[in-house]
């Protein structure tokens, strides 16, 4: 429907510019002469109209049907083998998101959603969707970004896909250099020079157990501007929904209660980092973190494998 709507004002908009071209057109004698230019300058138009579409994806986190908000306890039900109901506090609730594309109805056709640098949540492509607001027991600032706004192609859509990570030429640079938002201290991993991709924090209630959800590219060897990461920990994400996906009224969501799915936060408390870059692994971080790597559609490798459960569209 917000497709349709713009294309109807875009191309009204193209009619009334069209008018006034051919008014002023008539007035200079010109119009014979002018009449083919003024329907390129139509097709034109309208075409620009449909490439340069303005779109606005909200995004939320979520467990089932509550909205996980710091300050507030939420629930899981498919932790610990589904048998038991957890409680859960959240601490942190931010992710990078990149190379975001619409799908097309037909479920195949993608157009890229270019971001604009805004200075604050969006540069070069990425952005940084952050709930967290230090109330509650969460540490960080106030501000909080759930959106993110682009131009794409005018269509009609069946989701969106993108990467959850940042893209290897923004990855592993200086955080004290850097623009926002990748000049975010808590996103950054100083003892590997790269970045958080995800930073998931939550507390059991029951145990006082937390659980920290980092994800980041490990083994990248050199500059990594110019070299791959071995175990890049970068997972596409694709939602779709059959009734058709329309940005004006849809929401992208993380859900932690697929994220927890068959995940034992009672154990003790766990760091679930890639490799364990800063230390060896407990026997319950071996047991259960890869747990959350296959519901974000991860391998233990750090590869994508093209399925993932942990993001819905509400």
């Amino acid at each position: 429907m917000y497709s349709k709507l713009f294309l109807r004002v875009s191309y009204a908009a193209v009619a009334l510019f069209s008018a006034t071209m051919m008014i002023n057109c008539a007035q200079l004698g010109l119009e014979s002469e002018d009449e083919d230019d003024n329907d390129l300058t139509i097709a034109l138009l309208a075409a620009a109209a449909v490439l340069n579409s303005p779109v606005k994806l909200n995004f939320n986190i979520v467990s089932g049907t509550q909205n996980v908000r710091c300050g507030t306890n939420f629930t899981v039900t498919k932790a610990v083998n589904g048998s038991t109901t957890r409680t859960m506090n959240p601490q942190d609730l931010r992710f990078y998101i990149s190379n975001l594309r619409m799908i097309g109805a037909d479920g195949v056709s993608q157009y890229a959603v270019n971001f604009a640098n805004d200075g604050v949540w969006q540069y070069e492509g990425a952005a940084l969707l952050d709930f967290e607001d230090g109330t509650g027991s969460c540490v960080g600032s106030s501000s909080i970004n759930t959106s993110i706004s682009g131009i794409t192609t005018a269509a009609s859509y069946s989701g969106v896909i993108f990467d959850l990570g940042l893209p290897t030429a923004l990855n592993q640079l200086s955080n004290s250099t850097s623009p926002s938002p990748l000049n975010v201290n808590a996103m950054y991993w100083s003892w590997a020079s790269g970045y958080k991709f995800t930073r998931l924090e939550f507390s059991d209630t029951g145990t006082g157990n937390i659980v920290r959800s980092h994800l980041g590219s490990q083994n990248c060897g050199g500059n990594i501007s110019t070299n791959s990461c071995a175990n890049p920990f970068r997972s596409e994400v694709r939602v779709t929904t059959t009734s058709g996906f329309n940005p004006v009224t849809g929401t992208i969501a993380l859900d932690l209660n697929e994220f927890m799915n068959n995940f034992d936060a009672t154990g003790g408390s766990l760091s679930c980092m890639p490799l364990k870059g800063h230390g060896a692994a407990t026997a319950g971080e071996l047991a259960n973190c890869p747990k959350l790597l296959t519901q974000v559609g991860l391998d233990s490798g750090g590869q994508a494998t093209g399925s993932q459960t942990t993001f819905v569209i509400q």
